[in-house]
């Protein structure tokens, strides 16, 4: 039984090391996607932006 239960924990970390290879492959694409993280700073930048006008008082002229 013992050898068996080995086995079948080999076999469980061979098929993590299989995901964890996916995971990779996924990050590659994930470079690509980096130029939107660029828009959502810009995002937030446009929020902040939006969040000082208001405290200055033309948050009428936002709207």
């Amino acid at each position: 039984m013992s050898a068996f239960t080995s086995k079948f924990q080999r076999d469980i970390v061979f098929a993590r090391h299989k995901k964890k290879k996916k995971k990779k492959k996924k990050k590659k694409k994930k470079k690509k996607k980096k130029k939107k993280k660029k828009k959502t700073v810009m995002i937030w930048s446009h929020v902040l932006f939006e969040k000082y006008q208001s405290r200055s008082g033309n948050a009428e002229m936002n709207d």
